[in-house]
């Protein structure tokens, strides 16, 4: 109980902190925001790809079936896509060269026996090669396949179930596969007839403005990491070492006083983040329900608390301001630059996407891109809890042991 009023009682006294210095804030929360909206606008004038011009998309078939080659000769001709892809059908030579030639951001390639895999009932999928140097178009190209490959899949199943019927009632094999030719022909030509591929709106969106949502989305996370990282800054307080031995007479231990620090700084930037956010899908068009402003509510809290626990931990192990504050404003600078907030992740090396994978502010951005920009219904938020619980059982060891020490 004792340990509760004690954090009580700090995390007020920072809040009267906080208020006495009340002249400061504008420049505080005003600063940041101004340094992220010019940073974002010279990226997305310097790294977002040109609207003005489709996405060049290949086709490669290496099955050469009479269902490949209708689905390729289906897409390729497809009005759908005119305004914001063109694609191509090319053999895997010519594609190759087109992407070296920085023709092509992406080519996608129909394997071999995809036909029979597909009245086999295997697993049919399709391979993408994408442009290193034109990422962000390759990774829509990437979110196309998968639409598409989804469908094939779903006319599989339709297939196979036809199949079952077909053996049931005894058909001969070549009645049996021009029956399923045909199914899987007529699915195909719904499927594309209805415009079920990839909706032509949300495809434009998604080749036009999602470049300008992604760097939003990113403004507004390096804000938030921006503004805790301040105003941590803002409640130290370097006191003398006889106050310090004054206070643990009363069994304020070092931890007491960083939680009480952590909770006073996630109440005052809460406020500022929550109006940020809520703007945010009114400047730029994003379609969010009342569940993703809880899934981001949540992502927040959990980001929060890693994120300040680590600042927590360098403060226990550093005894010079000087070298805190830098290795403190590394740490954010870090994390910022390998989360995909200041440079896209797709840029970044094959391998070492694998390792930022694991890194809990990337898993974090990651989840808010796939909410607010990939309208995904879904989070996995299982790194950044992680994380932040390793992160706090961290902070509370080191805790300990500085108090012993001392």
């Amino acid at each position: 109980m004792q340990p509760i009023k004690h954090i009580f009682y700090f995390i007020m006294n920072h809040l009267k902190q906080l208020k006495r210095k009340w002249h400061s804030l504008p420049l505080l929360f005003l600063f940041p925001l101004l340094l992220i909206s010019l940073l974002a606008f010279l990226a997305i004038q310097l790294i977002a790809p040109d609207e003005s011009s489709p996405i060049e998309i290949g086709l490669v078939n290496l099955d050469q079936s009479k269902e490949s080659r209708m689905v390729v000769k289906m897409l390729e001709s497809n009005e759908q896509f005119k305004d914001t892809m063109q694609i191509h059908s090319l053999s895997e030579r010519e594609a190759r060269i087109r992407l070296d030639e920085n023709m092509l951001s992406a080519y996608i390639l129909f394997p071999k026996n995809f036909s029979k895999k597909l009245y086999r009932g295997q697993s049919v999928s399709l391979k993408i090669i994408g442009n290193p140097k034109d990422r962000l178009r390759a990774k829509l190209v990437h979110t196309f396949a998968d639409s598409a490959a989804r469908h094939i899949n779903s006319a599989q199943a339709n297939i196979l179930a036809i199949g079952d019927y077909a053996d049931e009632l005894g058909m001969t094999k070549s009645a049996r596969k021009d029956l399923l030719q045909n199914e899987f022909k007529k699915y195909i030509f719904f499927t594309l007839g209805k415009d079920q591929v990839l909706d032509e709106e949300l495809l434009s969106n998604t080749a036009t403005s999602s470049s300008v949502l992604y760097y939003a989305v990113s403004g507004w996370f390096a804000l938030v990491l921006l503004w805790l990282f301040i105003f941590w800054q803002f409640f130290h307080i370097d006191d003398p070492l006889q106050l310090i031995k004054r206070i643990q007479l009363y069994n304020v231990t070092p931890i007491t006083r960083i939680v009480s620090k952590l909770i006073a700084v996630m109440i005052t930037v809460s406020v500022p983040a929550v109006l940020s956010f809520i703007i945010l899908p009114i400047l730029f068009d994003a379609v969010l329900i009342p569940s993703d402003y809880l899934r981001v509510a949540v992502i927040y809290i959990i980001v929060t608390i890693g994120f300040l626990a680590s600042l927590g931990i360098f403060e226990l192990i550093m005894h010079s301001r000087k070298m805190l504050l830098l290795l403190q404003s590394l740490w954010i600078s870090t994390l910022l630059l390998f989360s995909g907030a200041a440079i896209p992740f797709y840029f970044f090396p094959e391998k070492l996407q694998i390792i930022l994978d694991k890194v809990f502010t990337t898993a974090t951005f990651h989840n808010l891109q796939k909410i607010i920009v990939e309208e995904e219904p879904f989070i996995h938020p299982q790194i950044m809890i992680v994380t932040s619980c390793i992160l706090l059982l961290i902070l509370y060891g080191m805790s300990i042991w500085k108090e012993r020490s001392n």
